[in-house]
């Protein structure tokens, strides 16, 4: 059985990443209108973080925002909603417990990678194609499902570039949303 894992879709981004807007908006599309037309168990992995607090000094938020990478709150509102679409098959967990639980119940060997970003966090997160690889099993990459955030360009045609390039080099087995295994 094949699973999709949604890893840091955010509601928002960091300052630095406004420069990146558009990208992310696109990504964030793409996703949704992928798991609007598939029917497989979904686990969409935004890690818990913490809210900006008035009442703290900005040294204390550096440390608690930037230093432990605590900027975000919780899923974007268009993945939560197709997450929320379907309960018996999709759940928004980061626990590592949880989501294989979530994974042995439905029977999944196979999971599929979408989110932000890669290079990044979709193979270096605790949920992340890693340590899910660790554990035995089978991971791809929904390659038209993910972004880089980490190439320093505003041109896509880069980012993409560096994407492609990335899986290359490290032999990751890579699938489009389009691909006959999602019908």
């Amino acid at each position: 059985m094949k699973s999709i894992i949604i890893i840091d879709t955010w509601d928002r981004y960091a300052d630095g990443f406004t420069y990146l807007q558009k990208y992310i908006e696109s990504s964030i599309c793409k996703i949704a209108q992928f798991l609007n037309k598939v029917d497989i168990p979904v686990v969409c992995a935004a890690y818990n973080t913490v809210t900006v607090d008035d009442n703290i000094t900005s040294d204390e938020h550096f440390t608690r925002v930037y230093k432990h990478n605590l900027y975000w709150k919780k899923p974007h509102l268009l993945i939560k909603t197709q997450i929320d679409s379907k309960p018996h098959n999709r759940i928004c967990s980061y626990d590592m417990h949880e989501v294989t639980e979530f994974l042995n119940k439905h029977k999944v060997t196979e999971l599929y990678y979408c989110g932000m970003s890669l290079p990044g966090c979709i193979e270096d997160r605790e949920l992340g194609l890693k340590n899910m690889i660790k554990l035995g099993y089978d991971c791809s990459i929904i390659i038209d499902c993910c972004l880089n955030l980490s190439t320093p360009s505003t041109n896509s045609s880069d980012r993409i570039h560096a994407m492609y390039s990335h899986i290359i080099k490290n032999n990751t087995k890579m699938v489009f949303s389009h691909d006959p295994c999602f019908n």
